[in-house]
């Protein structure tokens, strides 16, 4: 099967880590899972961290789904927002004054720790060894096609990089 994969391929990976339609973990559940790395941003001081309404949507659909990448179990991809690296919120600070848009971590791939955005479009992009790319404009552009290699977030910056 070549790129892009089909929303029912995309569908079919959420659901086997742990997604189905109509999913919602609800305002709780959603509050628990943004906290910690709410806190996390607010103590390093690099980037103001705010959840917005794309974000958030997203996160009550998917957090804590652990889409599958490849076969080895490490091969996921977690929806979760915690804070796996130091650099994190000077990343997403490059990313949000670039886009002209806030941005909000989503998840990380678990076997090489790249970091995945949402900004407040709906958009998704993600850092890896430094460096920023897009990955679609929506859920199944974004995890129907390949994840890693794509375009650089530069592309899409509003405000030229420095």
């Amino acid at each position: 099967m070549g790129w892009p994969r089909p929303p029912e391929w995309v569908d079919a990976n959420f659901t086997q880590g742990g997604w189905h339609p109509g999913r919602d973990i609800g305002e709780d559940g959603l509050a628990a899972l943004v906290a910690p790395v709410l806190a996390a941003y607010r103590e390093d001081g690099r980037y103001d961290l705010e959840l917005f309404p794309a974000a958030a949507d997203f996160l009550r659909e998917h957090g804590g789904v652990a889409m599958r990448l490849g076969d080895r179990p490490r091969d996921r991809l977690l929806f979760d927002p915690d804070l796996p690296s130091r650099d994190e919120p000077e990343e997403a600070a490059e990313l949000a004054r670039g886009l002209g848009l806030r941005v909000f971590p989503i998840g990380y791939d678990l076997d090489e720790g790249a970091r995945f955005y949402i900004d407040e479009t709906g958009r998704f992009f993600y850092e890896f060894w430094e460096e920023l790319h897009y990955v679609g404009a929506e859920k199944y552009e974004a995890f129907g096609g390949p994840l890693f290699g794509g375009p650089f977030a530069e592309d899409f910056y509003a405000v030229p990089p420095r």
